[in-house]
């Protein structure tokens, strides 16, 4: 297989080549070249292209070594709107033939500036240029203490490729460096560099091994010889990769197409396989199982946890997971025995995630044993653990002791100047939350300050679990940070640990004067609805009253009224009429009538029973409230009114508002609110007063009368189709009731004997007519249209 896939590289570089000399033969500027710049142009900026087609396209244009092409390829890699063109350059550059000085201050600038996806491919690009004065760059960078932490190890990745003695000497430097991504970094770049992987990331070993190499004269075959290494490395990883992926999809399909009876069996001998990857493989499949919720075998499980002692670590890493996910009996023993021995850190951080995901109490004292490991992956894996294990059971004091110490020592012991730990200190105050020691408070306090919004984040997360008053002032501060999401935390936090004391500050948030950002003025209300739902009456009031002049606080004041007078009603204060005219009254002003009604109401009744001079005020609003919600109990209560000159006021108020309402096409309303008036106040009407609301009912329902024959005349022609249009028209004429009756009547007769008769819309109508009333019997489709018209005079006349 290796020499098939080289002959067909080889094959492929040959073809390449060929095409670069016979462009290079071309004329400098000809209007194929030109669509041919515009085509490769396209697929480098087509976000549907693949990464191998747009890495095609930008080799092709570097092979080309134009003056138009470079400078294409120089914005394209200036514009951080395109990640993927990036990537797509920088790989180009890292593996053409020749060197390009001239890309090397934009490769810098993504360093440093671009996409985290683009920095190891512009490390890569970078280091090839090895003769125009890009390494001293790269080192310089990577020895930049103040640079990222994350950005530094990228560096020192990528100069693993220059097998160079100031590469190698700046890595045997940076194993002391103060960041352990860093050191780590250094250490794997140096084994790739002089292929001695047994000093490990022993800065002792190294510096000795150093010391004995650094003057030896730089022979053309040491150089040669490096230089070959890390190119034929290079070039076996990648192919190896791709080997993987088939490898990975070949075995995935089989196994998708085996018989489910079958398939444990299969797992069991993937799972034993000699090469790593089929492992590998066979573990995510097990995985697959686990999230399915499909059954996972006995034997399947065992095989999962004796793979904790594989040879190769990210099998290893794999199977500490999936020991966690398949939850055995001696899931936990398996773990802490293979922590015990194991010495890869991203094995040791799988092995602590995986007892963090078990959240087992005798997992502690190991886990605690791994926050001051000097791995800040292994230490971040052990704080998310402890945090988990406490999060499940109260830790007893001695653990809590214990934790606490373990916790304050290893966040002491960062150096955030040092660009490193941003992920631990995260785990390690979010464990403090968990964990809620009072020792705690100085570092959590400390932490609101830091320069990092993640990290301040944290802190205030933890503040809030712990609940310390003390802290209040601190996260008062922290709600006008420059961070949203501190600001939201911060609010949180501030209601959880200060309570209703700062409930001014949390409702000033609200305030779109104060808080520009609405997502965290939603939040503030939040956090005030819940301190106000257990303020005592007073507060509540005063907040409404605060709120008064708010008009982005309508709503929200007449949820704070309406606690108060659920409050009051629960007690059944004296003052609870007071404060149901308050809540009607506001929402009167929020155009809510119907519910203000019902408080009004209420008040009024109290009024009345205590014989207030209030009531007849109360009366009348009452009255407005039930007129503006139309709803007919406005006239019941003016029947009860016995004070004629209200009840006169009254009247003239119903008389105004059936007018608005038939203004507004409202006349079913009118309809029966002038009816309700005529019947229930026949005795206390006037005979003008009675003429005006007969003539208001009757015209009201003539105008009703046209606007449903004029619905009904639009909807029935619609009945005769079978589609959506004639399914929607019959609903709306149900709808309607008995209001269709005359005029669906009349579009029958014109369907019967009219100039446009319609069988099918004929048919149509009478089935709607049996919906609305079932003793409209009778009619036959197949009689003469003289006896249908008798009918429908017979129906017309009920």
């Amino acid at each position: 297989m290796a020499r098939s896939v080289g002959t067909v590289t080889a094959l492929a570089c040959v073809g390449w080549l060929v095409g670069v000399c016979l462009a290079q033969t071309e004329p400098v500027s000809t209007a194929p070249q030109d669509l041919e710049l515009t085509t490769l142009s396209g697929q480098l900026t087509d976000a549907s292209r693949s990464p191998k087609t747009k890495l095609e396209a930008a080799s092709m244009w570097l092979a080309r070594d134009e003056p138009r092409a470079m400078e294409i390829l120089l914005g394209l890699l200036g514009a951080n709107d395109n990640p993927s063109a990036q990537v797509a350059i920088a790989e180009a550059i890292a593996t053409s033939p020749a060197e390009h000085p001239n890309f090397i201050d934009p490769l810098l600038t993504l360093l440093r500036q671009g996409d985290a996806s683009v920095r190891a491919p512009a490390g890569r690009a970078l280091v090839r240029q090895r003769n125009s004065g890009a390494t001293e760059k790269l080192i310089a960078l990577a020895k930049d203490a103040s640079a990222d932490g994350a950005l530094r190890a990228d560096l020192i990745t990528a100069l693993s490729a220059a097998p160079d003695k100031r590469t190698v000497e700046a890595m045997v430097g940076l194993l002391e460096d103060p960041a352990g991504a860093v050191r780590s970094a250094a250490a794997e770049s140096l084994a790739k560099l002089t292929n001695i992987r047994a000093f490990g990331d022993d800065a002792a070993q190294w510096k000795q091994w150093w010391k004995a190499n650094k003057d030896k004269d730089r022979s053309a075959w040491l150089v040669d010889l490096a230089d070959s290494l890390a190119r034929a490395k290079a070039a076996l990883e990648a192919d190896n990769a791709r080997l993987r992926e088939r490898l990975t999809r070949t075995i995935s399909e089989l196994y998708d197409a085996t018989a489910v009876t079958q398939r444990e069996a299969m797992l069991a001998g993937l799972l034993k396989d000699p090469l790593p990857d089929v492992r590998l493989i066979a573990l995510r499949l097990v995985d697959r199982r686990i999230a399915s919720n499909e059954l996972v075998a006995p034997e399947v499980g065992t095989a999962v946890r004796e793979l904790l002692a594989d040879a190769d670590a990210r099998v290893r890493q794999q199977a500490a997971i999936l020991t966690a996910g398949l939850a055995g009996s001696d899931a936990i023993s398996a773990l802490l025995g293979r922590l015990a021995v194991e010495d890869s850190p991203q094995v040791r951080e799988a092995l602590l995630t995986a007892l963090g995901q078990l959240r087992q109490p005798e997992a502690l004292p190991a886990v605690l044993a791994e926050i001051n490991s000097r791995h800040e992956n292994v230490s971040a894996a052990a704080a998310g653990a402890v945090a988990r294990i406490a999060s499940r059971v109260p830790l007893d004091e001695a653990q809590r002791r214990g934790a606490s110490e373990a916790i304050v020592l290893r966040y002491k012991a960062i150096d955030p100047s040092a660009g490193e730990g941003l992920a631990l200190r995260e785990a390690l105050l979010s464990a403090m939350g968990v964990v809620g020691e009072e020792s705690f408070m100085p570092v959590l306090a400390d932490a609101l300050k830091d320069p990092s919004a993640k990290v301040r984040l944290a802190a205030v997360g933890a503040l809030a679990r712990v609940g310390k008053a003390a802290a209040a002032p601190a996260l008062a501060a922290l709600t006008a940070d420059g961070d949203r999401g501190v600001r939201q935390a911060a609010i949180v936090a501030l209601g959880s640990v200060g309570g209703k004391e700062h409930l001014p500050t949390i409702l000033n948030l609200t305030n779109p004067a104060v808080e520009a950002d609405a997502m965290v003025r939603q939040q503030a209300w939040d956090v005030a609805m819940k301190l106000l739902a257990e303020a005592d009456e007073e507060t509540l009031a005063a907040v409404a009253d605060s709120l008064a002049a708010r008009d982005d606080a309508a709503a929200e004041r007449i949820q704070i009224l309406q606690m108060r007078v659920d409050r009051l009603k629960a007690r059944r204060s004296e003052r609870l009429p007071q404060a149901q005219r308050r809540l009607g009254a506001a929402l009167m002003q929020a155009q809510r009538p119907a519910e203000a009604a019902v408080q009004l109401g209420e008040a009024r009744a109290a009024y009345a029973a205590a014989g207030a001079p209030e009531a007849r005020a109360l009366w009348e609003a009452w009255v407005d409230a039930l007129l503006a919600a139309d709803d007919p109990a406005c006239v019941t209560a003016m029947a009860e009114q016995s004070d004629g000159q209200a009840l006169s006021a009254a009247l003239r108020k119903l008389t105004g508002h059936l007018s608005a309402l038939d203004a507004q096409q409202k006349h079913l309303t009118v309809v029966l609110l002038a009816t309700e008036a005529l019947e229930r106040l026949t005795g206390r009407l006037s005979a003008a007063q009675r003429r005006t609301l007969r003539q208001m009912a009757e015209q009201a329902e003539a105008k009703q009368a046209a606007l449903d024959a004029q619905k009904v005349a639009t909807l029935a022609p619609l009945l005769a189709g079978d589609d959506e249009d004639a399914r929607k028209a019959a609903e709306e004429l149900v709808a309607m009731s008995t209001r269709a009756i005359p005029p669906l009547l009349a579009e029958l007769r014109k369907a019967v004997a009219g100039d446009a008769a319609n069988s099918k819309v004929e048919i149509a109508i009478v089935d709607v007519l049996r919906q609305i009333s079932p003793k409209l019997t009778g009619y036959d489709p197949s009689a003469s249209a003289k006896a249908k018209l008798e009918l429908i005079d017979t129906w017309s006349a009920r």
